[in-house]
């Protein structure tokens, strides 16, 4: 289903301009070699892998909607499995299921339920820019958060869901990346703030639940479709929390994920542009109004009714360790 993008502007996700407005002040590689769609590519597409697309589409034809599962798609599935056509069919089939159960279409309809509005009131997160090799950038300023009212509101369900959308967007970008440029591009760069986070905040357990939904997500349902993640600002406490948690993550994924503490800046700079940072990170964005881009949210007076906390996602929702990030 396309996206409606004057409905998904209204969750706060979309970045204030459209993400080729950032390309040209980005600095990514030269283009080597076709896609599968006869677009650009960083490298080239193998004849292994395309037989394994192929292959794939075979495995699926019960199911296999071109709309839905294009061959992009298809392709990180494949390579995400290292091209075991049955280890990657078995992955998308259960990713398919996945997005079925939780009506992921929906998302690109209203109304929000009142734990997806909670996102946008009291948590702060877009999608702003891309990195040096053109992958939209996704921040999530979670230590900055309305933590105890966002907590109050939401439940594991809500999380799943808004991650997903989330993904959703993302991806969507990454295919304005592709027409824009030429260059294929489908995979997504991730920065989780967590500046003003205290010891017991970053070992919250709902905070630790988010972030294992969140990555639970990019192992088992859009697999293929991790980039790289950083994590800034982190406290000291948070390396044992992720110590617990890189126990969820396979080993190629956790090669693209890093915790930073607060000497952040180099090496983010090294990832994303000046240009694309948002300007509480101390970027040189254009394009947003307001003095940070992605602005805080305006703390509530009364506290939401109490829904179920957070939890970790179950195996019934999201199945171990699936696939290659």
């Amino acid at each position: 289903m396309a996206m409606d993008r004057a409905y998904m502007q209204t969750t706060g996700l979309l970045p204030p301009a459209p993400i080729q407005s950032w390309l040209a002040l980005s600095t990514p590689p030269s283009p080597t070699c076709n896609g599968l769609d006869g677009s650009v590519r960083y490298r080239p597409v193998s004849d292994d892998e395309r037989a394994a697309v192929a292959a794939i589409k075979v495995a699926i034809a019960g199911i296999y909607d071109p709309v839905k599962h294009n061959d992009a798609m298809l392709l990180r599935f494949a390579v995400g499995m290292q091209l075991d056509v049955e280890r990657a069919t078995a992955a998308l089939e259960k990713a398919i299921a996945w997005k079925n159960r939780n009506a992921v279409d929906r998302m690109w309809h209203g109304p929000l339920t009142d734990g997806e509005a909670a996102f946008s009131r009291y948590h702060v997160q877009m999608w702003h820019g891309v990195d040096h090799d053109g992958h939209p950038v996704f921040f999530d300023r979670i230590g900055r958060s309305d933590r105890k009212q966002f907590f109050r509101a939401v439940t594991d369900v809500d999380v799943s869901f808004w991650y997903a959308r989330a993904q959703e967007v993302g991806l969507v970008l990454a295919q304005d990346v592709t027409s824009a440029t030429g260059r294929h591009v489908d995979s997504l760069t991730f920065v989780f703030d967590l500046d003003g986070m205290g010891v017991t905040d970053a070992a919250n357990p709902n905070v630790v639940a988010m972030f294992q939904t969140a990555v639970s997500l990019m192992q088992n349902v859009y697999v293929g479709s991790l980039h790289r993640l950083l994590i800034i600002n982190a406290p000291v406490v948070f390396s044992g929390v992720w110590r617990v948690l890189v126990n969820f993550i396979d080993a190629q994924a956790q090669k693209k994920m890093e915790v930073l503490g607060s000497r952040w800046r180099q090496r983010l700079l090294e990832i994303v542009p000046a240009s694309s940072l948002p300007r509480y990170l101390q970027g040189s964005c254009r394009h947003c109004p307001g003095d940070e881009c992605i602005a805080l949210p305006a703390r509530a007076p009364t506290p939401e009714p109490e829904k179920r906390a957070v939890s970790s996602p179950t195996p019934s929702d999201l199945d171990g360790t699936i696939g290659l990030l």
